[in-house]
């Protein structure tokens, strides 16, 4: 008698948990015919192209795929797409070749809604795409969308990048309508320039953004400011469920009418806010100024500590009075996040004598909200985690004892393998402050 076989409904469902594993999925692809769909959906979801090389290989899956009687192509099936670090700068006979290439595989993709622009030679490509793209006077929606026609796409990650002009940027982001979370960091080389030219003259349309996430800037702040300020006016609506700002900026060049303004607009409609604490803990005067009880919706709250620079500054004693202060009826969570050098920066992070009686306060006003301490700490292969929740249990356990749920999140971050694959640090601690190990979480 032949072994029963499971529904292919059921073998699916454990396929989907291998939505993570190339190396598994790849595996199945090859086991089992009827393993194939589901296999090559969550294999070809995310592509992160580099080298000439892995964008010659997609290309020919691409081709191949697309004209199969009766299945759906592979590019169908690309949801987010990293566009590659291979230089584009060619001369003689091989000018224009790796463009042209790139070109191609955009073709292919026409349903992806993630786009992720990191390390990507920006400037030659619109030099390709667009011989006047210098040009002030060119609106460059058009090179955008003949190129990247991505009428799904909803978010844009523009990170580790050289533009030309603020006006660049706010072009490409005005070409796409159906755009929602925007994520912007270490732009460099910009240079000031009119930003409102040519952004309005299109008066059908609309850019809702609802995420925005300013990270590390270089260089000089105006441009910053000025591109803030465009996004308070058409073809922009800002309807922000989810605001971070963490811009390194001097004392004098922080905040501003920019800032308020997107700030007070969101008062009806942002969830969550992240806010990376400073030296002299300015961010912090100015959030305890703008008053939370206006932000209604306001469920989550993030303080970001940078603390592999400067672990011991007196910063964090304002952090226990600022927690006193909050009375925001729908925060539901309180994270304090560290950017940790090593463990022994757990010592000196906050003013722990104090958090215990501001925490005991925040509980007997809000009772639902919850606190987690989440760590991001570098660590070399087979080194072991500390163990921060006997720590923890010891310095909080007033708050503890009054009923507080409390949490701590260790993530580990690996040197090497960061190294390997051409990653940098600040990319490794950004990506696990929005994406913390869940199963590492522990409750005191």
């Amino acid at each position: 008698m032949p072994a029963p076989e499971l529904p292919i409904e059921i073998q699916e469902q454990v396929l989907d948990h291998l939505h993570d594993d190339p190396s598994a999925l790849k595996t199945c692809s090859q086991t089992c015919s009827a393993w194939l769909p589901t296999a090559r959906l969550h294999f070809f979801r995310t592509v992160k192209l580099k080298k000439v090389r892995h964008c010659l290989r997609f290309l020919a899956v691409l081709e191949s795929t697309s004209e199969a009687s009766g299945g759906v192509g592979v590019g169908a099936l690309v949801r987010e797409l990293h566009l590659p670090t291979m230089g584009l700068r060619q001369r003689g006979r091989r000018k224009g070749q790796r463009y042209d290439l790139l070109c191609q595989i955009l073709r292919h993709i026409p349903n992806t809604d993630t786009l992720v622009v990191r390390q990507f030679e920006w400037q030659n490509f619109l030099d390709l795409a667009s011989p006047k793209g210098a040009d002030t006077d060119v609106d460059l929606r058009g090179v955008f969308t003949s190129v990247c026609a991505f009428p799904r796409l909803k978010t844009l990650v523009l990170q580790r990048t050289s533009v030309r002009t603020v006006r660049e940027v706010l072009q490409l982001i005005s070409a796409f309508p159906s755009l929602t979370t925007l994520r912007i960091s270490e732009i460099n080389d910009l240079i000031l320039d009119d930003v409102h030219r040519d952004t309005t003259q299109s008066t059908d349309i609309r850019v809702c953004i609802q995420e925005l996430r300013f990270e590390r800037w270089l260089g000089n702040p105006v441009p910053l400011q000025d591109a803030m300020n465009a996004f308070l006016e058409a073809p922009y609506e800002l309807e922000l469920r989810r605001l971070l700002w963490i811009p390194r900026l001097r004392q004098a060049d922080f905040g501003g009418h920019a800032l308020n303004e997107i700030f007070h607009r969101s008062a009806r409609t942002l969830e969550m806010l992240e806010l990376e604490v400073d030296e002299a803990a300015q961010r912090i005067d100015w959030l305890m100024s703008q008053g939370l009880s206006h932000h209604r919706s306001l469920k989550i709250l993030i303080l970001s500590f940078d603390l592999m620079y400067s672990p011991r500054t007196n910063r964090g004693s304002i952090i226990p009075l600022f927690i006193s202060s909050l009375d925001s009826s729908s925060l539901r969570e309180l994270n304090l996040h560290f950017d940790a050098f090593d463990e022994s920066d757990s010592q000196y992070a906050v003013d722990w004598v104090e958090l215990p009686k501001a925490l005991v306060s925040l509980h007997r006003r809000c009772p639902a909200v919850t606190l987690t301490l989440s760590w991001c700490i570098p660590t070399h292969r087979q080194t072991k985690l500390p163990d921060l929740a006997p720590i923890y249990r010891k310095k909080l356990q007033d708050a503890l004892h009054a009923g507080m749920r409390i949490a701590v999140v260790c993530k580990a971050l690996d040197y090497e393998s960061y190294s390997r694959s051409g990653g940098g640090w600040f990319e490794a601690v950004v990506d696990n402050r929005w994406w913390p190990a869940r199963p590492a979480l522990t409750w005191l």
